[in-house]
This record gives C-alpha cells, sequence and structure tokens, in this order.
C-alpha cells in the first residue's frame, strides 16, 4: 500500500486555530491511520503558539486558498 500525502515535513502551511481563525504554521509530524479501508492523513502543526493536528482537509498552502474553503 502506497499512501501520499499533500504536504510533507517541514512546508509551510496554514490552518485554523481553535477560535476558527487563519493562521500560519509548519508541518512537523505526519499521522495516518487506515481504518475500514479508509485512509486518514493528519498534519502536526506548530505555529510557536499551539501544536496541534489538523486533518488534510483542513490544511492549506495559502491564506487564500483556507479562505476560500471556510
Amino acid at each position: 500500500m502506497t499512501i501520499e500525502t499533500k504536504y510533507n515535513i517541514g512546508d509551510k502551511v496554514w490552518t485554523i486555530n481553535s477560535l476558527s481563525e487563519p493562521i500560519p504554521a509548519k508541518v512537523v509530524g505526519i499521522m495516518v491511520e487506515v481504518r475500514r479501508n479508509r485512509t486518514y492523513i493528519d498534519y502536526k502543526v506548530d505555529n510557536q503558539e499551539i501544536i496541534a493536528y489538523r486533518r488534510e482537509n483542513v490544511v492549506f498552502p495559502t491564506k487564500e486558498e483556507l479562505l476560500k474553503n471556510l
């Protein structure tokens, strides 16, 4: 089985914080989970204020892309 991720460790990305505000962050880890033939990818992101896991669907390459998807 080959699993491809959108982002790699060290990539700069945009996501949302717990207040649903856009924040820049850096990918510092990747967690992959396979359940019932479905793959879930979570990115561990760090923006010097928080370190949190975010699902792949709420991590974007630019602030503009993130805002388009809110």
